[in-house]
Order: C-alpha cells, then structure tokens, then sequence
C-alpha cells in the first residue's frame, strides 16, 4: 500500500485573525490518498485513524472510492497516522509539527 498524506495548519489563518478571534484552537486538517504501490489502483475503504503521542485515539476515517480521505480539526503537535487494510501490512507514519 502507498500512503500519501497531506496536513495543511489553520494556525497561520489564527494568527492573522488574533483581534477577532481570542479563544481560537490550533488545529489542522489531514487529508490524502491511499493507492496500492505495484499497479497504483485507488484503494478504497482503508481505514486511517490519528492517534495522539499518549496513544490515544483522536480521528479516524475511511478511504472513499477514490482512495481519498480528509480529517478535519486534528490538533497540532505530535500525531501518528494509522492506515490498514485487509490483505496489506499495517502503515504507520509520526508527524511532528
């Protein structure tokens, strides 16, 4: 299984509104897309979960027929992406941000 991941941060969209917005969190979205390695085919329904780095489950969501997946709202700091799917071995990724 290919894994490919994108995080964008809405911490720079917070600093730019700090006047209007005082009690903003930081977070940011996750999304990218899950093709098999060989023959590149869209994988659907892979499971993805984000887990903290206490190990403790934040999101989770699945591939759609696109092999496409997106996670809105993840907070920033150490994460550790999860994707598994029947037949492939477990991928597991740690972000640091």
């Amino acid at each position: 299984m290919y894994f490919h991941y994108f995080y964008t941060s809405m911490k720079y969209l917070f600093l730019f509104f700090i006047p209007f917005f005082t009690h903003a969190q930081i977070a940011q979205n996750i999304h990218g897309y899950c093709t098999d390695k060989v023959s590149t085919a869209p994988l659907q329904s892979v499971a993805i979960s984000v887990y903290n780095s206490k190990n403790e489950l934040i999101k989770s969501a699945f591939t759609d027929s696109n092999g496409f997946y997106t996670m809105p709202q993840i907070p920033i700091g150490r994460i550790n992406l999860k994707a598994n799917y029947v037949g492939y071995s477990v991928f597991m990724h740690q972000i640091l941000n």
